[in-house]
């Protein structure tokens, strides 16, 4: 080839191409061209789908995200109707505490009262209205107890369990810790009546007797007050008509294992007089 031929093939392929300075023929021009060309449109391409990829993660990411906010808006609203209805059972139950409690008459059982005093300090007084006619044996025992007539009951009893939005325990004259006291009757513990009596907020129930090798399922003299339902509870004997929101407070007092911060006594114990 001539030189001329030689320049024009290389000013031929090396148009648009400035780094291209090997002489070529026209076919290598055509191939090369050919694959810079299949270049671009892979390049275009991939770009293309890289671009959907990401446009289609972005928009699946605030979905997500979207999804995300409904679902603690949900749960924030769920939450809110929870506090709104215990905050109106709380309301609707001291109502009607108040309303027991301004016509005496409504009373045809026995109603007891607790002082309570929390690390030495008054913090309230707990009535407590017993269901004697559906648990004789039990409002017997409790009434004894409360009025100390054998020379033991429940002034000064530690209240020594307490568990937050759950219940309280206390009863335990002897030792003040789960492990004692006992009823009046001779036997010591006996069997609870069967009332029937669901284990409502507000219901006070005797507690089973901790004593090893006792399948039995007896009572003695340590009683629970609940605050919320709990079906698993038996033993239901009585009521709370005045206080509850106290018994609220000294069930905060509980460390997780159920042992109270705070020293809570019952300082004072009697039966109520209605006026």
């Amino acid at each position: 080839k001539s030189y001329a031929d030689v320049t024009l093939n290389k000013q031929q392929a090396n148009k648009g191409y400035p780094d291209l300075i090997t002489p070529a023929t026209n076919s290598t021009a055509s191939t090369t061209l050919n694959l810079l060309s299949h270049s671009s449109t892979t390049t275009t391409t991939t770009t293309n789908n890289n671009n959907y990829f990401y446009a289609t993660t972005a928009a699946n990411n605030d979905l997500n995200g979207l999804a995300l906010s409904l679902n603690q808006l949900q749960q924030q609203q769920q939450q809110q109707q929870q506090q709104q209805q215990q905050q109106q059972q709380q309301q609707q139950q001291q109502h009607q505490a108040t309303s027991l409690l301004s016509n005496p008459n409504l009373h045809i059982y026995p109603v007891y009262y607790f002082n309570i005093e929390i690390n030495s300090q008054a913090a309230g007084r707990i009535l407590i209205e017993v269901r004697s006619d559906v648990a004789p044996k039990m409002a017997k025992n409790f009434n004894a107890l409360v009025n100390h007539e054998l020379g033991y009951g429940y002034k000064g009893c530690h209240i020594f369990q307490c568990w937050e939005n759950e219940s309280i325990i206390t009863g335990d004259f002897e030792h003040n810790n789960g492990r004692g006291g006992r009823s009046v009757y001779d036997e010591g513990y006996f069997m609870p009546d069967d009332t029937k009596i669901l284990a409502v907020r507000g219901a006070v129930g005797m507690r089973r007797s901790q004593r090893r090798h006792d399948n039995l399922g007896l009572v003695g003299s340590q009683f629970r007050i609940i605050l919320r339902e709990m079906r698993c509870f038996t033993g239901i004997f009585a009521f709370v008509v005045d206080g509850l929101e106290l018994v609220d407070k000294i069930s905060q007092t509980g460390d997780t294992s159920g042992k109270p911060k705070s020293n809570v006594i019952v300082v004072s114990c009697g039966k109520y007089q209605l006026n």
